[in-house]
């Protein structure tokens, strides 16, 4: 039986690019039959978002689906498998719809996927009016640069405190501080990029600066990050172990994010082989960035044995230092790269002002 009643048909639905692709396709039609799944439940309002709904998904893209539910319903938010796909199924009461939209940046994610969505469900016009005033509001010439100057700004801040670790002379740990550096900077250049904040942010960019004729984006945000290059066959070697703790991490954590998951370290470890599998050093570093993270946020609050919790981290530092390994930071190469940073910084900022 299905989740609520009739969903708007698929004949009646576009995304938001004239040329979806394969992917994009597949998974809508995965969204369908997934919602017709599931048990009835006091639903508002559904709605398929992120790159399946600018049609730009991949193969190793899940299918995030939206559903608003009434303040007297507990929303629950989890990653699920559905046949051979995943499935991010994440509720939002209504009450949190209109405080995104009242103040878009309190949750900019949630903003960004309501602002475009494809609307399955939406008996009472919800999601069309949040989808209305959001997608207004992000796209306001004001309100692009306003989100240009925060992300800038912030990577400006990584950028000081990575000035103060250099400093210290702690070169071989400001890795993830660069690859952060690289995420602000990138969301700056992708804010207002038709699903351009979707998936990796290098895999994004790079398909930015090929598609707008500047290489120079991509090949300056590696020289700073990477000056030294990336052994992404070294990369994936360490895949298989990170998902392998991922989901060893989720059994007994007291939180309940989604990306901690078990299911989720299997999903970021098919996306790592997949960005491996394209040569893309920096788009597998970002996902296991984010697997590292999930784990030391699982082992944190686990309620594991503190032997096992222990054995954990032991096995977690050994991972990051394998990643280190191929992904070398000397005195040299980080000196260099906080010299280019800031003046990247600045020509973005330039080049930006003439694109708006």
């Amino acid at each position: 039986m299905a989740l609520v009643g009739t969903l708007v048909p698929r004949a009646e639905v576009d995304f938001y690019t004239e040329t979806p692709s394969a992917d994009s396709l597949r998974l809508l039609e995965a969204a369908y039959e997934y919602v017709e799944s599931l048990e009835p439940r006091p639903t508002l309002g559904i709605c398929v978002c992120s790159s399946v709904a600018w049609g730009t998904a991949a193969a190793a893209s899940d299918l995030d689906l939206g559903v608003i539910v009434s303040e007297d319903v507990e929303p629950h938010s989890r990653k699920r498998m559905f046949r051979s796909d995943f499935v991010d199924h994440c509720e939002w009461p209504l009450s949190m719809i209109d405080k995104a939209v009242e103040s878009p940046a309190s949750n900019a994610i949630l903003s960004y996927s309501l602002a475009f969505p494809i609307i399955l469900f939406d008996p009472h016009g919800h999601v069309a009016e949040a989808a209305h005033l959001l997608s207004s509001t992000l796209l306001d010439g004001a309100s692009v640069r306003a989100w240009i100057a925060r992300y800038l700004d912030t990577a400006r801040d990584v950028r000081t405190a990575l000035a103060v670790k250099l400093e210290q002379g702690e070169p071989g740990n400001c890795q993830w501080r660069l690859l952060a550096w690289g995420h602000h900077v990138a969301n700056a250049v992708l804010h207002g990029v038709p699903g351009g904040l979707c998936g990796e942010w290098p895999r994004q960019l790079r398909l930015f600066a090929e598609g707008e004729g500047r290489p120079w984006l991509m090949e300056q945000m590696r020289a700073i990050i990477a000056p030294n290059g990336i052994d992404v066959a070294g990369l994936s070697r360490v895949i298989e172990p990170l998902e392998r703790l991922h989901c060893e991490s989720s059994e007994g954590r007291r939180s309940k994010s989604i990306g901690g998951s078990a299911t989720s370290g299997r999903f970021f470890a098919r996306k790592a082989r997949f960005h491996a599998e394209q040569g893309d050093g920096l788009s597998v570093l970002r996902t296991l960035a984010r697997m590292l993270d999930y784990v030391n946020g699982n082992l944190a609050a686990s309620e594991l044995p503190a032997e096992s919790v222990a054995g954990m981290r032991h096995e977690l530092a050994e991972v990051e230092a394998r990643i280190r390994g191929v992904w070398s930071l000397d005195s040299v190469s980080a000196a260099t790269a906080k010299s280019l940073m800031g003046e990247f910084e600045d020509a973005i900022r330039e080049y930006l002002s003439k694109r708006s």
